[in-house]
């Protein structure tokens, strides 16, 4: 599978990060739907956003730590959808190896 390459500018770039993750003190339930998550993840790139980061676990200290399946269902319907309506680069914010597959599928 060819996911193409990615030349860094010699200029800072914008990355936008779109945080899935109910728990998140940063975005926790703004983005409870796939359509509003997909929603921001473009409205990113239109600010100037040039890779979007996505994120669905929660690093919070006191939370409840988010399920592999929890986290993949997260990310892969935004990704499946994003990835198609965006010519920016999407990456993924996560420690599972499972969910980078699930993400590089998607």
């Amino acid at each position: 599978m060819n996911l193409g390459t990615f030349i860094l500018p010699s200029t800072p770039v914008v990355m936008g990060v779109l945080n899935l993750a109910s728990e998140s003190f940063c975005d926790g339930m703004a983005f409870t739907t796939v359509e509003s998550a997909v929603a921001r993840g473009e409205q990113m790139v239109l600010e100037g956003a040039a890779i979007i980061d996505v994120n669905a676990e929660s690093t919070l200290p006191g939370t409840e730590k988010t399920s592999l399946q929890q986290e993949i269902d997260r990310i892969t319907p935004v990704i499946e959808i994003l990835s198609k309506r965006i010519a920016v680069p999407i990456s993924i914010n996560t420690s599972n190896p499972e969910v980078m597959q699930a993400a590089v599928i998607a």
